[in-house]
């Protein structure tokens, strides 16, 4: 028996922009916020090209960007959130 498969590119669209997606990348996003410590924020919503969940973690305080200048805070928030 042979099976064929045919990707629904519009259904994967769709589960890309749903609610649990966004919540999951703001929940990941969350915890490299939280790992990185005070002064980073989180932003999500839906990609610039909107077709797909997207979150940023980024500096929002002087301090925050001296912690990642000088001991890569967030690089090392999120690498302790990969596979995770």
């Amino acid at each position: 028996m042979t099976l064929r498969y045919e990707s629904d590119y519009e259904g994967w669209g769709q589960i890309l922009k749903s609610s649990a997606v966004q919540a999951l990348v703001t929940a990941k996003a969350e915890r490299v916020r939280n790992a990185a410590g005070p002064g980073f924020v989180v932003e999500s919503g839906i990609s610039a090209k909107g077709d797909r969940a997207s979150a940023r973690v980024y500096t929002a305080t002087h301090a925050a960007r001296v912690a990642e200048a000088d001991q890569r805070a967030l690089s090392k928030a999120f690498g302790s959130i990969v596979g995770g």
